[in-house]
């Protein structure tokens, strides 16, 4: 006995994952189709995976405010079931040659700590949740201590 609003089968093709993503309307506007993307799950410890974004739904979900992203594996997983969680980060742009160091290391994110005591103001470039690139202040050489 089945209720109404129950889904009864999913149908699909279990060699062939998508990959669904919410992305913020804020970040919308930097998502093109092609770009690469990160993705690890915690089923697949220290092992990350390659995917290609393949379609951008243009209609923002107005409760969310994020759009619906689709990402296809360059290479998938021996083994995936559907529904697992997954984290991504979407590439938008790279650089060569940059440094960085633990975003953890910088006091509000514009001051160093050098192993002297010395506190020195930093520029910053990009950054992500857990690192940060260094533009001036510091470098290479100089050993941090964390504040």
């Amino acid at each position: 006995m089945v209720g109404p609003q129950t889904p009864i089968a999913v149908i699909g093709d279990a060699k062939h994952f998508i990959l669904e993503m919410q992305v913020d309307e804020y970040d919308i506007l930097k998502i093109k189709k092609g770009l690469p993307v990160v993705v690890t799950f915690d089923s697949y410890r220290d092992q990350v995976f390659e995917a290609k974004i393949s379609k951008i739904n243009p209609i923002m979900n107005e409760r969310s405010k994020t759009f619906l992203v689709e990402a296809e594996f360059v290479k998938q997983p021996e083994t995936l079931y559907p529904n697992i969680n997954f984290e991504a980060s979407i590439v938008i742009t790279t650089k060569s040659n940059a440094l960085l160091i633990p975003r953890a290391y910088l006091y509000k994110d514009s001051i160093a700590i050098k192993s002297n005591g010395d506190s020195v103001k930093v520029k910053t470039g990009l950054k992500d949740y857990q690192k940060i690139e260094i533009l001036s202040g510091i470098n290479a050489t100089d050993e941090l201590i964390k504040p």
